[in-house]
């Protein structure tokens, strides 16, 4: 017997590889969808169990979500908060691409792709009232508030309560507490 292509032993295990690897981007997508649908959500969840001295949101202002860096999460933020308030104010989400731009956001989340920069970005912030948000290791220890951290299926939420105090942002004791017992 001879071996070629068209042989329907061997045409089987080839198509079902092309359809596998054809599939692997979808997944792959899928997972990192997941994940910042995840983050997006907790955002969300903070912000809304979150309270600015009046200075940094004068009633009937709207809430400002700056998202800085290469990101993943502007997206799934905006459809999460599509046609929604915050506390009974609008919310805008902006792409953030300067440093100086930070200071017009209430809540401020730091992709990974800002790792380098966090210094300059999270002094910016320092003792303003802005709910920082990142996703690097080493955000808490360079000022940030509250980590969100990829584990697998999850995402862990992990915060640093003096860069908290230290901003004049107040979150409810139950959502901290809640947090804390992860």
């Amino acid at each position: 017997m001879q071996l070629t292509a068209h042989s329907s032993w061997l045409k089987k295990p080839l198509v079902l590889l092309a359809c596998f690897l054809a599939t692997l981007p979808f997944f792959a997508r899928a997972q990192g969808g997941n994940e910042y649908q995840l983050k997006a959500a907790l955002v969300l969840k903070l912000t809304k169990h979150a309270t600015w001295p009046s200075a940094k949101l004068p009633s009937g202002s709207p809430l400002v979500i700056g998202v800085y860096g290469q990101d993943s999460i502007s997206n799934q933020i905006s459809e999460a908060v599509a046609g929604r308030t915050i506390s009974g104010r609008d919310v805008i989400v902006k792409h953030i691409t300067t440093v100086q731009e930070v200071v017009g956001c209430h809540v401020l989340f730091v992709s990974r792709s800002e790792q380098d920069r966090l210094g300059p970005i999270l002094g910016k912030t320092k003792g303003e009232p802005i709910l920082t948000i990142g996703e690097t290791t080493n955000f808490k220890g360079k000022g940030g508030i509250f980590t969100l951290s990829s584990n697998g299926g999850g995402v862990d939420v992990d915060f640093d309560l003096h860069n908290l105090r230290r901003s004049g942002i107040q979150i409810e004791p139950d959502t901290l507490d809640a947090f804390a017992r992860r």
